[in-house]
């Protein structure tokens, strides 16, 4: 079984929708276990749903499974335990180099985009959110085609 990890800040946006995306693509193929997480407590406890705004914009892009979304903390054993780990712009990077030190974040941790930055859209405007789900789209799309099937 792969296993891949998602990574941003509070987990109800970004990630989140990574994370269904990703299971999407693969058809919810259960050789593959996908998941997300954050590295803070923005906006809410862990437990909460992503936001609405992504969530109507999961929907109306035929995702409908993150209704089911609920945030997690990101911790050392949800990265350990996954083959691929992806955060979302450097910000999450320095994040989780505080959280883990730089050697670990370095060795199991990169960035989805590859150079470019995904920026949060909390707290912008529906094209923000339009404009991170279309680069988080695009950069599953292209790892999708890298796993083994």
């Amino acid at each position: 079984m792969t296993s891949v990890l998602f990574i941003c800040k509070g987990n109800i946006n970004r990630s989140a929708i990574a994370e269904y995306i990703l299971k999407q693509m693969l058809n919810n193929d259960p050789a593959f276990y996908i998941r997300s997480s954050g590295t803070t407590a923005a906006f809410g406890s862990w437990g909460s749903k992503a936001t609405k705004t992504m969530r109507n914009l999961a929907v109306a892009k035929g995702v409908p499974d993150l209704e089911n979304h609920r945030a997690q903390l990101t911790t050392q054993e949800l990265i350990e335990s996954s083959d691929h780990v992806f955060y979302m712009d450097k910000k999450n990077q320095r994040k989780l180099k505080k959280m883990f030190g730089d050697a670990f974040v370095d060795e199991h941790c990169k960035m989805l985009g590859g150079e470019e930055e995904i920026p949060d859209p909390m707290g912008g405007t529906a094209e923000d959110f339009e404009k991170a789900y279309a680069m988080i789209h695009q950069a599953c799309e292209k790892f999708a085609k890298t796993l083994k099937r």
